[in-house]
């Protein structure tokens, strides 16, 4: 008899086949896992977006001496308050109205891209959408051009 060494066709494709469900059967349950992180982050980084433009709405009405009653900030120029977001993945605006004493209005639209978050002054997974709310405002200057 011969001494066989290494392994026949059908057992290499058979390996492979294994293989190839257990990758199927991997992703089907990995890629929803991923969804939901995804989702997760852009909620916990919109909370964080509204708390620095908090915090660079009211430096700005201490520069200015009170007299700020709304304020604008474009995702992208509040990283120097909140510098997490390193890729640039997220766009949007928080604005901020103080014009009634002691009742501040916040409103943020933040997207990654995929999901769009568009709330006022807090931030929950009921605002989480998949589409273009109506209510989306992109930048600055659009809300500016809107609120003239």
């Amino acid at each position: 008899m011969k001494n066989k060494k290494g392994f026949t066709l059908v057992e290499l494709l058979a390996t492979i086949v294994v293989l190839a469900i257990l990758i199927t059967t991997a992703t089907a349950v990995v890629l929803p896992m991923i969804e939901k992180a995804r989702k997760n982050a852009l909620i916990s980084e919109a909370k964080e977006y509204l708390k620095a433009a908090r915090t660079a709405s009211i430096e700005e009405s201490l520069d200015n001496e009170g007299e700020v009653t709304l304020t604008c900030h474009d995702i992208s120029s509040l990283t120097g308050e909140y510098d997490k977001n390193d890729k640039g993945d997220y766009s949007g605006t928080v604005i901020i109205d103080n014009s009634n004493p002691g009742q501040s209005v916040e409103k943020i639209s933040i997207t990654n891209g995929k999901y769009y978050i568009v709330a006022t002054d807090d931030v929950t997974k009921n605002d989480l959408t998949d589409s273009i709310p109506g209510n989306y405002i992109s930048s600055c200057s659009h809300q500016q051009a809107a609120s003239v």
